[in-house]
């Protein structure tokens, strides 16, 4: 059955589900949007489930945009936007209706049907010759593979004990530094590139923002991509881990896995 959420009349239909998975998201919409979806919809859907086992994905865009110091679920929240602002209280309006339900908060997402994933990004600019380190390239971030997040997902339906909030990740954060030699070498490439210091990539987003758009053409370069690329956010996973929970995939062995479905799909030069 296809859908709309917060429409959930089509599945009353049907028998209860045994599990629901909840991924939908309004990723790039505005508070009306996001509220219909993360809450309304979250809600609805909950209600539809009708006592089924309930696991939602939700994001870390619920903390800070940045944090040195590794976040664990118990971290103050503090969205940035709209997304993480109705994220959040979708989340705590869910576990407030079913508080046997899982959340799953995790970073950014990378692999195979991704086109806009940190990966996949890097490795297309890489091939090009255009890849440079935003800043020293050092700040650690935490990623997870596609695959590993459906992996927990299945995990936090099949252990019917857990409830609440769960931080996942790939196993570590990560630098865009070393991301980027992974990536390289992977792609028979090799590693130097140059770093771009913060206040002239802050300086020529500004610029780009303010001269572009009204020419009809979208900024390749903006203050908020130069924030994200150049600020730390490492999670600590410790308490998903403690559930029995191990990714199935090293980092190389997904970094590979994405170029490879890059590659297949022309996205990537073979």
């Amino acid at each position: 059955m296809v859908g709309a959420l917060p429409d959930v009349s089509g599945l009353l239909a049907l028998p209860p589900p045994d599990v629901v998975f909840h991924c939908a998201a309004a990723i790039d919409g505005n508070h009306d949007a996001g509220h219909a979806l993360h809450v309304d919809g979250t809600l609805r859907l909950a209600e539809a489930s009708r006592g089924g086992r309930f696991v939602h994905v939700s994001t870390t865009d619920v903390f800070p945009i940045t944090s040195r110091v590794p976040l664990t679920e118990s971290a103050p929240c503090s969205p940035h936007d709209a997304y993480g602002r109705t994220k959040l209280q979708g989340e705590r309006a869910l576990l407030a209706a079913r508080p046997d339900a899982v959340v799953l908060r995790p970073p950014g997402i990378y692999g195979p049907h991704s086109t806009r994933d940190v990966v996949l990004h890097m490795a297309t600019r890489i091939q090009r010759g255009t890849y440079f380190h935003f800043g020293d390239g050092n700040a650690r971030r935490s990623w997870i593979f596609v695959e590993t997040l459906i992996d927990a997902l299945l995990h936090a339906a099949a252990s019917t004990t857990l409830r609440g909030v769960y931080l996942v990740d790939d196993g570590e954060p990560v630098s865009r530094r070393e991301l980027a030699t992974e990536i390289s070498r992977a792609l028979g490439r090799g590693a130097g590139f140059p770093a771009v210091p913060g206040p002239v990539l802050n300086a020529a987003a500004w610029l780009c923002e303010r001269a572009l758009p009204p020419l009809g053409l979208r900024p390749p370069l903006t203050t908020e991509s130069v924030r994200y690329a150049t600020t730390p956010l490492p999670l600590d996973t410790c308490r998903w881990r403690s559930t029995g929970f191990r990714p199935r995939f090293t980092r190389t062995e997904a970094i590979e896995a994405t170029l490879s479905w890059g590659r297949a799909t022309g996205l990537l030069r073979a």
